[in-house]
């Protein structure tokens, strides 16, 4: 009797190596499907954060647009007569204005804590005010000014020193008949008569800033968020934001004191802005992408962000 030699036929590993194949083919498909759907969710959460970036910054930079420590648009007194102009006049661009397919706007460069003071009116006969600060006056001015801004938000008066009573206390001189200086507000050294220092960019008294899109982001090709302040070459801050437009709402009577601002218009272009010193708020519509030429992935999303003009709206 002829015994059977034990293993496979040519058959059966010709049969074995097909469905081996066939199931390894579709564990590499497995797998690459899930590293794609991987990468996708992780570039999804990278626009995400990337938008959340974005209003971040918008709302901190562009908010702030002209404001001197009560917005942009505050009445400013002198001596006799109801108010003549704006704060936001004294600024150069007033506040803000698209110039060049970008974003420019102008604002006392320090944060408002730092260079403004509050204070407690203690006698007022015009035209002189007599004012205690919640500071020292070296300590809030850093010397002793020649003026300061006094008021809060419905207006600032500018007046002038005549003395310095205590460490805290301060004469003022040119207070108008009629005029009603607010029990408590903020002291305020007017930025118009500071000195600016032509070495240090963070010393001057105000500040451009310029927001803008580039297509061309370096050698990967991202279109990238440029922001720029003072003299300094704009500078990237955000990659990935692409399509970036604008759009601006005025508030009627925002530029004018005795009116006073009321409620916003329509959203529009630019070119439709009939006074820069009543737009009380700008909508950005931006795409935001990760990844790029280099990337797996090409996610975006349309970011909408409306950011209102502190000071400006009513």
């Amino acid at each position: 009797m002829i015994r059977r030699m034990g293993g496979v036929t040519l058959v059966e590993l010709l049969v074995a190596l097909g469905v081996a194949s066939v199931a390894l083919l579709a564990a590499v498909q497995l797998l690459g499907s899930a590293l794609r759907a991987s990468a996708t969710v992780e570039d999804l959460g990278r626009v995400a954060d990337k938008g959340a970036l974005l209003r971040q910054m918008l709302d901190r930079e562009v908010s702030r647009a002209g404001e001197v420590p009560c917005g942009g648009t505050t009445p400013l007194y002198r001596g006799e007569g109801p108010a003549d102009e704006v704060i936001a006049k004294r600024l150069d661009p007033p506040g803000l204005r698209a110039e060049e397919g970008g974003l420019t706007w102008s604002r006392y460069p320090a944060e408002s804590q730092g260079v403004v003071t509050g204070y407690e009116a203690l006698e007022v006969a015009a035209p002189e005010a007599d004012i205690e600060l919640d500071a020292p006056v070296t300590e809030a001015f850093g010397g002793l000014p020649g003026a300061v801004l006094v008021g809060g938000g419905r207006g600032l008066f500018l007046l002038e020193v005549e003395e310095v009573r205590g460490t805290k206390g301060l004469r003022l001189h040119g207070v108008g008949e009629g005029h009603e200086l607010p029990e408590r507000g903020v002291a305020w050294v007017p930025w118009w008569q500071v000195e600016e220092s032509a070495e240090d960019d963070d010393a001057r008294s105000v500040q451009v800033h310029r927001l803008r899109p580039t297509d061309d982001g370096g050698q990967d090709r991202v279109p990238t968020l440029n922001l720029g302040r003072g003299e300094q070459s704009p500078q990237p801050i955000l990659r990935g934001v692409e399509a970036l437009e604008m759009g601006f709402a005025e508030c009627p009577g925002a530029d004018d004191p005795a009116e006073g601002p009321g409620y916003p218009e329509r959203f529009r272009s630019a070119k439709e802005v009939d006074d820069w010193l009543r737009v009380c708020a700008v909508r950005f519509t931006a795409r935001i992408r990760a990844g790029g030429e280099r990337g797996a992935t090409k996610a975006d999303q349309i970011q909408t962000v409306t950011v209102p003009i502190h000071g400006r709206l009513p």
